[in-house]
């Protein structure tokens, strides 16, 4: 190649490069002015109304939340309402922790250093159950539910009111217990783990958080 020619393309490439350099340079300063980008999604498009809360999502769950958490909620709510207690809401950080432990609890409560600091909670309660069926005989985490509930049975009169620890009803207690206001639930195979925050059960407070039977089950049907 003749000199000139080389000589000629060097400088072509040194132009280019300076100027490239120097484009990049202005991009990235007029990006540093503009602040963090900022990703917006057109409502009507994603599905959402104008509280940005999706049309069809008629239950107080997440769409990715698992298809039978609504009924495990409805029936905690249900019994609570029949004891006077307030309704829980779903938590995402109880139900990621009950994930964790049902992959690795083997069927087993978890030990107490477990239950602490999980999300805002200081202490969550607990409880669990294997081989979960309802009435017919079907895998549902409902049934779980009802069985701890049915725990009632065990108490003095059969009207729920408690004032100390037992383990033959501690879940019954915790379902009811009146300043729990969190719940999430994992089920694996036929491990299932339900947590509560605050937690119930706590010694010396029974009497005030565990109220006696004060509804029908009818007349608790809206709380689901």
């Amino acid at each position: 190649m003749a000199p000139w020619r080389r000589a000629a393309g060097l400088c072509f490439f040194a132009l280019l490069w300076r100027d490239t350099d120097a484009a990049l340079r202005d991009a990235a300063a007029r990006a540093a002015a503009a602040g963090p980008r900022r990703e917006t999604v057109d409502s009507a498009r994603a599905g959402l109304n104008a509280s940005g809360v999706a049309d069809n999502d008629v239950a107080p769950l997440s769409s990715m939340r698992p298809p039978w958490a609504a009924d495990v909620l409805a029936k905690h709510n249900e019994y609570r309402c029949m004891h006077g207690a307030p309704p829980l809401t779903w938590n995402d950080d109880l139900e990621a922790h009950a994930k964790q432990w049902a992959v690795i609890g083997h069927g087993q409560r978890s030990p107490p250093w477990e239950l602490k600091d999980v999300g805002p909670f200081r202490l969550v309660g607990e409880s669990v159950a294997t081989k979960i069926t309802d009435q017919g005989g079907a895998a549902s985490p409902a049934g779980a539910v009802q069985a701890w509930y049915h725990q009632i049975e065990q108490t003095d009169g059969h009207r729920g009111e408690v004032d100390h620890y037992t383990f033959e009803f501690a879940q019954y207690t915790q379902v009811v217990w009146k300043s729990s206001t969190s719940l999430g639930c994992a089920w694996l195979h036929d491990f299932f783990v339900c947590q509560y925050g605050p937690a119930g059960n706590i010694p010396g407070e029974f009497a005030s958080q565990v109220m006696e039977l004060k509804k029908a089950q009818q007349h608790c049907q809206h709380a689901r």
